[in-house]
């Protein structure tokens, strides 16, 4: 594997070609195929995973059976990293993910990281730990913000938002959003009909066009606020 691909991923970013070395030396590659699971939330925590290609959302079941993402991960992104610095407090302690992972991809790649090899490198250099801390904030700050959303603004200000966001992303007036209406109104709370009487709506008020994953913004303007 390419050192200049390991940087990519941000628990690498700051680590030498020679300290780069040694982390290729354990780390391993991982092959799943769509809706393959990667781990549930009951399983003992044996490291962080980085999607190599493809995507991978995170995912809670509520005690109704009601699926909720939590967020879809895409390339050189990270998941499942707080438990390896949990455990740095008490490596007696024995903890599970978090949440649960599934591939969303016929080919999903991933990185597996085994927490304890990794823990070496966070001894030896407190500096590169502390930097891996702060990307993590940083990252649990998004998620915060992900939550406030869903809590605070209704189901038309949520959906609008979140294409709003795929928009600016995208940076043209037409784009695809490749995750599944399904999957898509898990991630903003609601559930499927209530998203599609939502783009039906928006279409209605001539703000976008939706044909399958192709979106067309016909007001980026009226579309901004909305989400307001």
């Amino acid at each position: 594997m390419d050192n200049e691909i390991l940087k990519k991923v941000f628990l690498f970013a700051e680590m030498s070609d020679e300290q780069l070395e040694k982390v290729k030396s354990f780390v391993s590659k991982k092959k799943f195929g769509k809706g393959d699971i990667i781990f549930f939330v009951s399983e003992l925590f044996g490291g962080p995973y980085t999607v190599l290609d493809g995507s991978v959302k995170i995912y809670k079941i509520s005690k109704e059976g009601r699926e909720q993402i939590l967020t879809i991960i895409h390339p050189y992104g990270s998941f499942a990293e707080v438990p390896l610095f949990e455990k740095l407090t008490d490596e007696t302690k024995q903890l599970t993910y978090p949440a649960n992972a599934m591939a969303m991809e016929d080919y999903t790649e991933l990185l597996y990281i085994p927490a304890d090899r990794i823990h070496q490198f966070f001894k030896d250099d407190v500096n590169l730990c502390l930097k891996m801390l702060a990307s993590i904030s940083k990252k649990n700050r998004q998620l915060n913000f992900q939550i406030e959303n869903l809590t605070m603004r209704d189901v038309h200000k949520r959906v609008a938002g979140y294409i709003f966001t795929e928009y600016e992303k995208a940076g043209i007036e037409e784009f695809e959003i490749e995750i599944s209406r399904y999957d898509m109104a898990s991630l903003l709370g609601t559930i499927p009909e209530t998203l599609s009487r939502t783009l039906k709506k928006l279409q209605e008020e001539g703000v976008i066009e939706v044909s399958g994953k192709s979106f067309i913004i016909k007001n980026a303007a009226k579309l901004k606020k909305m989400t307001e």
